[in-house]
């Protein structure tokens, strides 16, 4: 997905830009009082690598688990697999899962009160423009 730091601040406009890589491809961005998917976030952070959206991570609260899980079923359906299974339809914040499109992966972790939605593609290339080493999710190596 191409987004510019503009088009992504008009979605949330609480997004502000925290940080550029020194060679400039990668723009880390940071906010407080977001409502994606209609959820409050207490925290989110996203990256772009060339203006393409690579990453975005959203912190929730405790007690919001049930409706943020159950917003990203009704965005995106069933996940792929649950990492827990049972606990996504009875304990939601010790629920895991995953959604898998392509390159793109979307995971719910309740007991870490987060979600993130990660092109796989990129992800390596966004951590080493940030001098970080390289950290590939199991299933986009192909194991």
């Amino acid at each position: 997905m191409r987004a510019s730091l503009e088009e992504v601040q008009r979605a949330e406009p609480g997004f502000q830009l925290a940080q550029r890589s020194v060679d400039g491809h990668v723009q880390m961005l940071y906010g407080k009082e977001l409502h994606p998917n209609g959820i409050e976030a207490t925290t989110s952070s996203a990256a772009l690598y060339n203006g393409r959206l690579a990453e975005v991570l959203v912190k929730f609260r405790p007690e919001d688990a049930a409706r943020v899980y159950q917003s990203l079923v009704a965005s995106f359906g069933a996940p792929t697999v649950e990492i827990t299974p049972g606990q996504c339809n009875e304990d939601y914040r010790g629920c895991a899962a995953a959604w898998y499109h392509g390159s793109d992966a979307l995971t719910f972790n309740g007991p870490g009160l987060r979600y993130a939605m990660v092109d796989t593609t990129l992800i390596d290339t966004v951590r080493e423009s940030m001098g970080l080493p390289a950290r590939t999710p199991t299933h986009a190596k192909g194991s």
